[in-house]
């Protein structure tokens, strides 16, 4: 499965790729990092994670980027499977995952984020308690990538598992900071995977940007510009757009209301 995993093709145009090709959901790496995530839920954790743990790190130290790529993709998949012997070194795995978010190639870093996601997810809230500070600050640098679109794409959707399962009040002092590059990149990329991944993204942070008023007027002005934008072949197009009309009243509604009072 391992060796399926690192069947992987060399594509200069891959980071600015426009739309997922077929061979994202067909290829033999996706089949054998399915079948691991299978055989961890099936077998448990006892039994997979000492079996399988030294492959990972052997293949997370190879200079191939390819065996990098693999074993974060490893690490993902086995989350849920392994939950309760993965949680008690979390912090172990953490702070080694974090390093390939500024690992030299793109590709591994799209990897990256997509372990942080999924544990976000796997291992809510206590990821969320515990590692929130260097979690949130790995995956916006993540996001200043203007080179590589989709891994900016995917940074900003580890963030959407990420925020899903954290407290309001963790959320909060990063409110300011999200706000400003999520913009960044609403305004600079037409990309319809970073579209629909940032619009996702803001319609999870409306529900606590009241709280934090220095940026609702920004963030309502950010919202507007995407509901008029034309979305081209976006099938979610008319769902979108209705989602972004709530979250601009939402947000304008304290401040109307105290303009009336």
């Amino acid at each position: 499965m391992l060796a399926m995993m690192v069947d992987l093709e060399e594509d200069e145009e891959w980071s600015m790729a426009d739309e997922l090709e077929d061979d994202d959901f067909d290829s033999n790496a996706v089949a054998g990092e399915s079948a691991l995530d299978r055989m961890a839920c099936g077998l448990g954790g006892k039994m997979v994670l000492p079996m399988i743990k030294q492959h990972i790190m052997t293949m997370l130290q190879n200079p191939d980027w390819k065996y990098r790529h693999a074993g974060l993709m490893a690490l993902s998949a086995i989350g849920e499977g392994c939950h309760q012997q993965m949680e008690a070194i979390l912090n172990e795995i953490v702070s080694f995952l974090l390093l390939f978010c500024q690992d030299p190639h793109p590709r591994v870093r799209y990897a990256a984020c997509n372990a942080i996601g999924q544990m976000a997810t796997d291992f809510a809230p206590t990821f969320q308690k515990k590692f929130h500070d260097k979690v949130i600050s790995a995956l916006l640098q993540t996001m200043e990538d203007q080179t590589n679109p989709r891994v900016q794409a995917h940074a900003a959707a580890a963030l959407i598992n990420f925020t899903e399962d954290c407290p309001k009040s963790l959320l909060i002092p990063y409110l300011d900071s999200l706000v400003q590059h999520l913009h960044v990149i609403m305004v600079a990329k037409l990309q319809e995977v970073c579209l629909s991944v940032n619009v996702c993204c803001f319609s999870v942070l409306v529900c606590v940007l009241k709280t934090f008023q220095p940026t609702w007027y920004f963030s309502a002005t950010v919202l507007y510009g995407l509901a008029v934008r034309p979305f081209g072949r976006l099938k979610v197009c008319s769902p979108l757009r209705v989602s972004l009309a709530v979250g601009i009243c939402y947000l304008m509604s304290d401040y109307i209301y105290n303009q009336l009072i």
